[in-house]
């Protein structure tokens, strides 16, 4: 058996099957055996995502693994063709590849197992670990690795020879569920090997967690919070409210990621951090503040500036330092804040790029009716329900422009109000996240849609006896990860655009900017901003190649207008 430390994990192709087929090969093979419209209608497919998706035909391997991806990205609103064309296509091609591609090689089947290998697997105890478990015995029966060998590189290599392996559609996957029935059968045969297996990805993280640190900084950190979270009415220097569960882990983290860098970077040891008076002495706060700066973007040291923010007031209120020391962290402050200050991100800045394309602005405005009328014709209850359901997010989250927090806890009671044939979000203080009574009059579309919801589905999803409008199964508020899934999953697949609950308060605010600008108090109004400075700086900023089309048209106008100019150079009388 060859050491386990000699593997060469570029030589490790040991799944490959030496003869791939690409789709072009699919092509040739299917001209070859077809005749009629079978072969025209095959080619036209092809043309089709070759054309609109730009697949490359002679380098994609004739396969599901690869086809798969494909396929699901491809979009009838995009490619400019009726669903039935585009089921037409997948069907087509999809068959093609089966007939004519790469047929799947079972490796389990042409290995045969080294023989201690083959003991292991008459030890598992079930047959499902067995399967699990067949690549890893394949692999390494080829290379030459005993099981009491089996280690991190070894795990390397069986990921390399299933990346070489165009069957497999997910190595990663694979590797994983290799590593946990591993470790089962750890658990469970006494004769199995004692070294329990883990991923040979994974990376010490840099961030310590809290327990990490010394119990000292630990209570510390727990005094600031309980301040934080419980402030004092009688003491002027105690918060105006209390601290959002968010503010305060977000105050955590801080010191978390201030404590790691020290330690990491090598300028004290993990014993050395015995309370936030430590993060706050300067040089230890500028020494911790430069790694955060140094992996910024050079016009974007928002996260940096956050943090000193957050250790000027931990120094005022909490330590309650001298005033010189107050003075200088509130300088690295100031310096940090030059280039900080409420703006749109690089992420939605792209993603509002999309709409650029007035016929990309209709597809997301019509997709609550769209999305209705396909949930109408569905046969299945449920489905039917959860169709409509994702009506009426994207409709709430276009017309009343709700945070994704608001959203997702919508109370029926509480947050709902009917004054006649109007109806009205409403919400208090301290359900908003700038502390303002917020209120928000749906359009009729919406209403419509909510009525229905509340009135015919809502009822046969799981948890409808809670009193959210978007119950979880268990009855409480919907997770923000379901609606976010609910929302870039489906209007993706529908759509073709890449959305995101947030994005839609930006979606609006582009078109205001964009057609009508006069309305943008209006705007900052329905988002709820408490200034319209917010408004300004975060959610504008893309407007101006509309701001040129005005311009331009307004220029084309003057250009248009009968000249007062004679032909000799002096003005017509």
């Amino acid at each position: 058996m060859k050491d386990d430390t000699t593997i060469e994990i570029a030589n490790a192709q040991v799944f490959d099957t030496g003869h791939a087929l690409f789709l072009s090969d699919v092509i040739t093979r299917g001209m070859a055996e077809l005749d009629g419209s079978q072969r025209r209608d095959m080619l036209s497919a092809f043309s089709a995502i070759k054309k609109h998706a730009g697949v490359n035909l002679e380098s994609t391997p004739a396969n599901a693994a690869s086809l798969r991806p494909i396929l699901a990205g491809l979009n009838a609103s995009n490619l400019d063709i009726s669903p039935k064309r585009l089921a037409n296509i997948r069907s087509l091609v999809s068959q093609a590849v089966a007939r004519f591609g790469m047929q799947r090689r079972w490796i389990t089947k042409d290995i045969e197992l080294a023989p201690d290998w083959h003991a292991l697997m008459g030890l598992t105890p079930k047959r499902e670990y067995r399967w699990s478990l067949s690549r890893l015995a394949c692999y390494c029966s080829v290379v030459g690795v005993s099981p009491v060998n089996v280690c991190p590189q070894t795990l390397l290599g069986l990921h390399a020879a299933l990346e070489a392996d165009c069957t497999v559609t997910k190595p990663r996957g694979i590797l994983k569920q290799t590593i946990s029935i591993w470790n089962m059968c750890l658990k469970a045969v006494a004769d199995w090997p004692q070294q329990k297996l883990s991923s040979p990805f994974k990376k010490e993280p840099f961030m310590f967690t809290l327990v990490d640190f010394p119990e000292s900084f630990q209570r510390d950190v727990g005094a600031w919070i309980k301040r934080m979270s419980n402030p004092d009415p009688l003491d002027p220097d105690a918060p105006v409210r209390a601290s959002r569960k968010v503010t305060l882990d977000g105050y955590i983290l801080t010191f978390r990621r201030l404590g790691s860098a020290m330690v990491r970077d090598g300028h004290m040891t993990i014993e050395e951090v015995t309370s936030l008076s430590v993060l706050a002495e300067i040089d230890n706060l500028k020494n911790a503040l430069r790694h955060f700066v140094a992996k910024a973007e050079s016009d974007n040291l928002d996260y940096p500036a956050k943090m000193a923010t957050q250790m000027a007031a931990v120094a005022k209120y909490h330590l309650k330092l001298d005033k010189k020391a107050l003075n200088n962290i509130e300088t690295i402050k100031r310096q940090l804040g030059k280039q900080r200050g409420p703006k749109m991100g690089k992420r939605n800045r792209d993603r509002l790029k999309q709409f650029d394309d007035p016929d990309a602005v209709q597809r997301v405005l019509r997709y609550p009716a769209e999305e209705f009328a396909r949930a109408q014709q569905k046969t299945n209850p449920m489905r039917r329900a959860k169709g409509v359901e994702r009506a009426l997010i994207v409709s709430l989250l276009i017309f009343a422009g709700l945070r994704a927090q608001n959203l997702r806890s919508l109370l029926l009671t509480d947050n709902i109000r009917r004054s006649g044939h109007r109806l009205f979000l409403e919400f208090e203080a301290n359900e908003t996240k700038t502390h303002a009574q917020h209120t928000v009059e749906l359009p009729r579309e919406t209403i419509d849609l909510l009525e229905d919801f509340v009135t015919n589905h809502r009822p046969l999803l799981p948890g409808s006896h809670s009193p959210f409008l978007f119950p979880s199964p268990d009855g409480g508020a919907r997770h923000y990860s379901s609606i976010r899934t609910v929302i870039s999953v489906t209007m993706l697949h529908s759509t073709g655009i890449q959305m995101s609950p947030h994005l839609f308060r930006h979606f609006v605010a582009k078109i205001v900017a964009e057609r009508q600008p006069e309305l943008l108090p209006d705007v900052s109004r329905r988002l709820g901003h408490k200034s319209f400075n917010t408004t300004y700086q975060s959610y504008l900023g893309t407007e101006t190649p509309a701001s040129s089309r005005r311009i331009n048209a307004l220029l084309e106008k003057v250009n248009d207008e009968p000249s007062k100019i004679g032909a000799s150079g002096g003005k017509q009388k």
